[in-house]
């Protein structure tokens, strides 16, 4: 019987694409970040549903696998973009949102090279943090 030299060159390839695509699948099961939220604060009256600039929203990500470091990037207004990279404890990473101006803040938690959804927080007024639970948004 004789074997030619496309069928082993055809056997060859497929068997590297096979073991290429376990490498490529084994990847999230060290570090999988899901389920990002922010922390909902809303004012009073006009400003009911509004998150304000100057005030702290707690962004909390759910994370299997390992505890390495989970970098929260934030892609903001202008000069507004920043990353800050937080240790998780008990399965969660949670980050301190602060926007420092009004406008679009999109927000994405990176762990092991594997990114979460991305949360959209719209700032639309000057806040005032009374306590870690409430902020005062005054009208725009």
């Amino acid at each position: 019987m004789t074997i030619s030299r496309s069928r082993i060159f055809g056997t060859t390839a497929a068997c590297a694409a096979i073991a290429a695509t376990g490498f490529v699948m084994a990847a999230p099961a060290n570090a999988a970040v899901s389920g990002l939220t922010l922390q909902e604060q809303s004012g009073y009256g006009s400003v009911e549903g509004l998150r304000g600039a100057g005030c702290t929203y707690v962004a909390k990500v759910d994370v299997a696998g390992d505890n390495s470091v989970v970098t929260f990037k934030v892609d903001g207004p202008g000069n507004a973009d920043s990353e800050s990279t937080v240790t998780p404890a008990d399965g969660t990473a949670t980050y301190p949102f602060k926007p420092a101006g009004r406008g679009t803040y999109k927000i994405t938690a990176v762990q092991g090279g594997i990114s979460s959804n991305t949360v959209t927080a719209e700032i639309g007024g000057n806040g005032i943090q009374i306590d870690p639970e409430t902020c005062l948004v005054l009208a725009p």
